[in-house]
C-alpha cells in the first residue's frame, strides 16, 4: 500500500475523520459481500464487511501485544457488563494470545451490533481495571496455568521454549501464574517499598493519589460480612493489598505504553451498509490513543543457537502415545508471501500420496499419521516441524533422508504450476470465508532455504511416558525437569557418539531387538547376533553336554544348505556357551534374514537321526578327552578318563 491508495475523508458532523483504500480488493468469485478499508487518524486499520445475510453480527481486533480480559469501561461500570450483553443477544466472545499479538473477538445478533461495538471499543480506550478484579483475575490466570499441567500440548511447547538459546526472548514463560504475575511487587514489598499508602515504580515511590481511586464497579459478587482488619495489606483481599494494587499499577503502566492504536487491526461484518459501519467504526475506535509506538521490533536472531541444534530431546508424557517431532530454523515467512516456500516445503514433506514419505513411512508400520507445516513463533523467526504418531515399532530417520532427497531435486515448473492453481482456485470457489492465493516460487529451480534442513541443524522430540523411554534406552536414564510444568526431559546430541551406540528398537517380556548402525563401512552388508539364554544351559554337566550336543547337531544339519549360502557371501555360527547358545549370521543385507529365517527354523524343528545323534557324542567325547588329556596328570590312564566320562 502506499499514499496515493489512499483518500482522505473529512470529518462528517459527529464523525471523526479518516481515509479510505481506493483500490479494488479481490475477493471469491462467489463471494457476494462488500468489502471497505479505512484507516483512522490514530492508525487503526479496520476491514468492514456488508453482508445483508449473515446470521451473526461480529468485531475482531488484533493487537500486536500482551493480553487483557473483560475489565469492565468507565462508559459501562459493571463488572461483565459486555459478557452478559452477548448473552442476552445471541453471542459471546472469546480472546487468545500468541506470541506477538493478542486478539479479541465476539459475536452478536445483527440488530445489536452498535451497542456491542460501543461496549467493545471501550475495553480499547477507557478500560477500568477495576481493584476489586485484581485478586480474582490473578487467581483465574493462576488456575488456568495448573489446568494445562496435565496437557501435554502445553507442556512440551513450554519444554521446547525453556530448551531456547539463553537470553533470547522465546526463552520466556508463555502463559504466567500469580507468582510471576506477581513478582516484581512481591521483590518491592521485601524491600520495603510498599505500604498500604504508597506504591513504587520504575524511578522510585510514588504517591497511591497517582494510582485510580475510583470505586470499583458494580458486582454481582456479595461482599464479605466481617472484612479482614488487615485489608490493606492482604493479597488475598478482592484488590490483593499492596502487592495487588502495585500489580494493578504496573499492568497499568504497560497498557498506557503499549496498547497502542497504530498496533491495531479491526475487522467488523454486519448487515448494515458499509457507509454506516464506517461511521460507526469511526466514532467509536477513533478515541483509542495513539502512544506514537511502532510495530512490534523484529528479531532476527533464531531460539536455535549451536547448542541447541543437532539434539534428541526425549520428553516423559502424560498421556500414554508415541510421537516424534522434527524442527528446523526457519526465515520468517510474511515477507516471502509471494513464494511461500514454507509452504512449498510442507506440501511435499506433508503429502499422504503415493511415493510420499507418509506412504513410506505408514507402509513400513511405523507411524499412524504425519503432519508437516511451518510455525511462526515470533516477529522474525519461525520454525518448520514435522509431527508423526508413532506405532510401537516406529522410530524415524527417514525424515532426514527425504529432506536430502528434496534438497538434491530439480522441479520443474508443473510443481509450482499445480500447487498455484489449487491455491487459486480454493480462493475463486471460497463460501463467505477468508481465503488466500499467490505464487508459490519461482519457477524451474531447487527448493530454497533447504540447507539447514539436516541433522545438525535441528533439533528431535521424542514423545512418551517415562517407562517408554526407558525401554527404548535399555534402563534408568537421567532425567531433568523443566521449571515451569515440571515435565521430565533429557538432551542428547545427534553426535558421532549417538549413531555409535545400539539403540533398543522391540522388547517383549522373554526378548529384547537392538540396532546398531554401519556407521564406518558403509557397504552392503549386516550383521545378526541372536544370544538364545537359559538357566538350566550349564547348571549340571550333564545340562553342559546336552547344550552343546543340540549346537553340534544343528551346525551338522545345515552343513549342505549352509554350503551355498557361503558362496554366495552369507556364513552363520551356532555356539554354545555357560548361558546358552549364540547364532551368528553375516553377509549381504537382502539375503541375510532368509538364511537367518532358515537357521532358527532348524534349531526350534530340531529332530536328529539316531546315526547323527551317535556320530555327534563320539565327535564331542573325543574333543573332550583331547582337551582334557592335554592338560592330564601323571598316573590317570585314557581308559579311566573314558570310563568317568
Amino acid at each position: 500500500m502506499t499514499v496515493s491508495d489512499w483518500k482522505v475523508v473529512p470529518r462528517n458532523h459527529l464523525v471523526p475523520p479518516y481515509s479510505l483504500f481506493t483500490r479494488p480488493l479481490e475477493k471469491s468469485q462467489v463471494d457476494d459481500r462488500h468489502y471497505s478499508v479505512i484507516r483512522l487518524e490514530n492508525g487503526l486499520t479496520a476491514m468492514l464487511v456488508h453482508d445483508p445475510c449473515t446470521e451473526n453480527a461480529a468485531a475482531s481486533l488484533n493487537v500486536a501485544v500482551g493480553h487483557l480480559s473483560d475489565p469492565g469501561t468507565k462508559q459501562f461500570p459493571k463488572e461483565n457488563e459486555y459478557s452478559e450483553y452477548l448473552s442476552k443477544n445471541d453471542g459471546g466472545s472469546n480472546a487468545y494470545t500468541s506470541s506477538s499479538n493478542t486478539n479479541y473477538h465476539f459475536r452478536v445478533s445483527p440488530s445489536v451490533l452498535p451497542g456491542a461495538l460501543e461496549r467493545f471499543s471501550g475495553f480499547f480506550h477507557s478500560p477500568l481495571f477495576a481493584p476489586s478484579c485484581t485478586t480474582r483475575e490473578l487467581n483465574a490466570v493462576d488456575s488456568e496455568h495448573k489446568k494445562n499441567h496435565q496437557a501435554d500440548p502445553w507442556r512440551i511447547f513450554q519444554l521446547n521454549k525453556t530448551l531456547s538459546k539463553a537470553g533470547h526472548p522465546w526463552i520466556k514463560f508463555g502463559t504466567g501464574n500469580r507468582a510471576t504475575l506477581t513478582a516484581a511487587g512481591r521483590e518491592a514489598k521485601a524491600r520495603g517499598k510498599l505500604s498500604a499508602n504508597t506504591l513504587v515504580n520504575g524511578n522510585g515511590a510514588v504517591k497511591s493519589a497517582n494510582i485510580s481511586k475510583e470505586p470499583s464497579p458494580i458486582t454481582s459478587r456479595t461482599p464479605s460480612p466481617t472484612p479482614s482488619s488487615s485489608s490493606a495489606n492482604s493479597e488475598s483481599d478482592a484488590d490483593g493489598g499492596s502487592i495487588g494494587r502495585e500489580t494493578r499499577r504496573r499492568l497499568i503502566e504497560w497498557w498506557s505504553k503499549e496498547y497502542c492504536a497504530s498496533r491495531m487491526e479491526l475487522c467488523v461484518i454486519g448487515r448494515e451498509p458499509l457507509e454506516e459501519l464506517t461511521a460507526m467504526v469511526s466514532k467509536l475506535f477513533s478515541p483509542i490513543p495513539n502512544c506514537s509506538q511502532g510495530p512490534s521490533p523484529i528479531i532476527d536472531e533464531h531460539p536455535f543457537g549451536p547448542n541447541e541444534m543437532g539434539t534428541l530431546v526425549s520428553v516423559q508424557t502424560i498421556k500414554s502415545f508415541h510421537a516424534v517431532e522434527i524442527s528446523f530454523p526457519l526465515a520468517w515467512q510474511p515477507p516471502l508471501w509471494k513464494y511461500k516456500p514454507g509452504y512449498f516445503l510442507s506440501h511435499f514433506l506433508g503429502h499422504e500420496g503415493h511415493g510420499s514419505l507418509f506412504a513410506y513411512l505408514k507402509g513400513k508400520g511405523w507411524i499412524t499419521s504425519l503432519s508437516a507445516a511451518t510455525q511462526a513463533l515470533g516477529r522474525g523467526f519461525a520454525m518448520f516441524k514435522t509431527t508423526m504418531y508413532l506405532t510401537k515399532n516406529g522410530f524415524v530417520l527417514a525424515t532426514f533422508k527425504y529432506l536430502a532427497l528434496l534438497r538434491a531435486s530439480e522441479f520443474p515448473r508443473w510443481f509450482q504450476s499445480e500447487i498455484a492453481t489449487i491455491a487459486k482456485t480454493q480462493f475463486q470457489f471460497s463460501e463467505k470465508r477468508a481465503a488466500e492465493g499467490g505464487r508459490v516460487m519461482r519457477e524451474n529451480g531447487r527448493l530454497e532455504k533447504l540447507g539447514n534442513l539436516q541433522v545438525d541443524s535441528g533439533r528431535v522430540v521424542l514423545m512418551a511416558k517415562k517407562e517408554e523411554h526407558e525401554r527404548i534406552f535399555g534402563g534408568e536414564k537421567h532425567w531433568e525437569s523443566e521449571k515451569w510444568y515440571g515435565t521430565g526431559y533429557t538432551v542428547e546430541r545427534w553426535d558421532d557418539q549417538f549413531w555409535m551406540k545400539p539403540h533398543l528398537i522391540r522388547q517383549s517380556d522373554i526378548s529384547k531387538v537392538w540396532y546398531k548402525k554401519d556407521d564406518q563401512f558403509w557397504l552392503p552388508r549386516a550383521a545378526v547376533i541372536i544370544d538364545i539364554r537359559s538357566p538350566v544351559a550349564s547348571n549340571k554337566p550333564r545340562a553342559t553336554v546336552l547344550t552343546k550336543l543340540c549346537v553340534d547337531l544343528v551346525n551338522d544339519s545345515l552343513t549342505e544348505y549352509a554350503y551355498d549360502a557361503e558362496l554366495a557371501g552369507l556364513a552363520y555360527h551356532v555356539t554354545a556357551h555357560s548361558l546358552g547358545m549364540t547364532l551368528s549370521l553375516k553377509g549381504y543385507n537382502d539375503k541375510l534374514p532368509e538364511l537367518a529365517k532358515y537357521v532358527v527354523r532348524a534349531l526350534k524343528n530340531l529332530v536328529p537321526t539316531q546315526d547323527r545323534l551317535n556320530v555327534m557324542k563320539e565327535k564331542l567325547l573325543l574333543l573332550t578327552m583331547g582337551a582334557i588329556c592335554s592338560d592330564i596328570k601323571p598316573g590317570l590312564s585314557k581308559n579311566s578318563l573314558k570310563s568317568s566320562l
